[in-house]
Order: C-alpha cells, then structure tokens, then sequence
C-alpha cells in the first residue's frame, strides 16, 4: 500500500498566502505622523502671517540696517553730515556754516565720533531752513534763517507760508 496522496501532497509548493490587508495599528502609525506634520507646517505658516511674526523679523531686519546706518556719517563734520544728508537739496554754504555755529551755541559741540545726535542735527537744520516755507520744493535753494528752537527764537514757524 502505498499513499500516494501523501508524498504528491509534501512534495507540491505550499499555496501562497495572500497578504492581508493592512491592519489599523499599522494605518495609524503611518497616518497620524503625516497628517499631523501637514497640519504642524500648515497652521506654522498660518500663525507666521496671523501672529505678525513676519513683521517682527522684517522690524528686527529694519532696526539692525538702520542702527548700522547711523554710522555711515561717523567721522565727518557737522556741514559734512548734512550736505551727504541732503545730497539732493541745494544748501546756501554760508548759511550752513551759521546754522553749524548756532547748534554748538545753543545745543552743544557735534563731535566728529557721534552718530546719536545725527537726528536730531538734520531735524533742526530744516526746521530751521526756509526748506518748509518754500512748500518742501527740492529744486529750490535752501537758505538757513534762524537756529529752531522755542527758547531762542520763540516766534519763527517754520511751516507757515510766506
């Protein structure tokens, strides 16, 4: 007797198993990852916008170049400074040397190391100046005509028209 059935059946290939469908463990742990990476990335852009985050770096940005800026006038004189200040007015030299004389009068010596007061020296030149008078026109001239401050000078307005 001999079994036939026995040794066909050990010696044919096992049937292949067919894969099983994904399980939901296995959904999950690669699922949740991505949908919660695209919403990271999405609501970061978002809050970037919305929180203003952008501003503040552009403001940081604007802040460190301006603050690198001041320095661009450090050693020239106080006519110097003004004259790279206002590079397209045409400044009465004359004028410029009196309204340089009245400033270290009345606020204080501009030393040639310092980029505080530049502000402030700019301001007061054109407040000072027929530059407002004339309509704030750059083409024409402008003419210093007394040193802008209420304790020295308390009646000149600058910003009325002649």
């Amino acid at each position: 007797m001999s079994t036939d059935a026995g040794t066909s059946a050990a010696a044919s290939p096992a049937p292949a198993r067919a894969r099983p469908p994904i399980g939901r463990r296995r959904f999950l742990q690669v699922t949740l990852p991505a949908l919660g990476a695209a919403l990271l990335a999405a609501t970061g852009t978002a809050a970037f916008d919305w929180l203003g985050l952008r501003t503040l770096g552009q403001w940081q940005w604007r802040s460190w170049r301006d603050h690198a800026s001041a320095y661009r006038y450090m050693g020239l004189s106080a006519e110097a400074r003004i004259r790279k200040h206002f590079a397209d007015l045409t400044i009465d030299e004359a004028g410029l040397r009196r309204f340089v004389a009245d400033y270290e009068k009345h606020v204080g010596r501009i030393k040639f190391y310092s980029v505080t007061t530049n502000g402030m020296l700019f301001r007061k030149f054109l407040l000072s100046s027929d530059y407002y008078r004339n309509g704030a026109d750059p083409s024409k001239p402008v003419h210093y005509v007394t040193f802008h401050d209420p304790y020295v000078s308390p009646c000149w307005n600058p910003f009325a028209r002649a």
